[in-house]
């Protein structure tokens, strides 16, 4: 063989060698690929909301139904995903919640879907820019048959705080309070009264004040209120109490109290009234405990 022939030789024996590891660097597209815009939290009346498109692309050779996976990005301001149908949510080992979004329908081969999801933080707003750090979101195809997800693809998103002139640059981090600072007051006393059905009933005027910011799920009003006696409700009907307070709110209302027609008129004594709340089902440690209870005296007549 000639020099010639040798030094072709070798060169395609390396082509040949180069082929494996160059095809290595080329892996294949997703199934189901996820990506996300930046989130921009923009100032309001309550707060901070913003909107993110959030992009789903199927490239399998079936029909799938996809299940997208967010990480909000800062604790209590995951909102929802536009699916018609609320999410499901997992939390992480630092409290944030994950919102788990079944897409409706099922996906077809080359479709690609934008997605609007909705976050909000309840927190004063600010003249200056704020920032998160990044977060996470997913996305994978479900066996609806045994409910099993398998991720396909990952992506990140950051958020930006918009300043009150309008501003997104030099963002300070935002660091959301950790504990509550809840206060309550409540009327001196409360008279219940027989009704025409013959149980008792009254009116207790109830004023809870937020203070922080503090991530939670609800605010929960506690009367310990004698055996026999319980709490009907409140007027304005705030159910359990149940919706996350502003920075700064303060929300009056009346609680209902009642008891049953055979319970004994005369004077209860005092009742200690106390707020609290919570988050992932725990209660939030609160700042100023001494101003989270105040008492009032209930009486029976008729």
């Amino acid at each position: 063989m000639s020099i010639a022939h040798r030094i072709l030789a070798g060169v395609a024996g390396a082509g040949l060698m180069l082929l494996p590891a160059a095809a290595a660097h080329a892996a294949p597209a997703p199934t189901a690929s996820v990506s996300a815009d930046r989130l921009v939290l923009e100032p309001g009346s309550r707060g901070y909301t913003g909107t993110m498109p959030v992009t789903v692309r199927y490239r399998g050779a079936e029909p799938a139904h996809l299940t997208v996976r967010i990480t909000e990005p800062v604790q209590g301001s995951w909102k929802d995903l536009e699916l018609g149908a609320p999410c499901l949510y997992h939390y992480t080992d630092d409290g944030r919640r994950i919102g788990i979004c079944h897409i409706d329908g099922e996906f077809q081969p080359g479709e690609t879907r934008v997605l609007d999801a909705t976050f909000e933080v309840l927190t004063k707003t600010r003249t200056f820019a704020m920032s998160l750090p990044a977060a996470p979101i997913t996305v994978g195809v479900t066996d609806v048959m045994t409910g099993t997800w398998t991720q396909t693809d990952a992506d990140t998103y950051n958020t930006r705080f918009r300043s009150t002139d309008g501003s997104l640059a030099n963002p300070r981090p935002y660091v959301r309070d950790t504990e509550s600072n809840a206060s309550v007051t409540v009327g001196a006393s409360v008279t219940l009264t027989r009704g025409e059905d013959g149980s008792f009933h009254g009116r207790l005027p109830v004023t809870v004040t937020w203070k922080g910011d503090v991530a939670h799920e609800y605010v929960f009003l506690d009367a310990k209120l004698p055996s026999g006696i319980w709490v009907e409700g409140t007027d304005p009907d705030y159910g359990t109490f149940a919706s996350p307070m502003m920075q700064g709110e303060t929300r009056t209302f009346d609680l209902l109290i009642g008891a049953p027609a055979e319970t004994r008129p005369g004077d209860y004594g005092q009742v200690v009234a106390e707020v609290s709340a919570y988050w992932d089902g725990q209660q939030i440690v609160d700042r100023t405990p001494a101003d989270n209870a105040d008492t009032f005296t209930l009486s029976i007549v008729g």
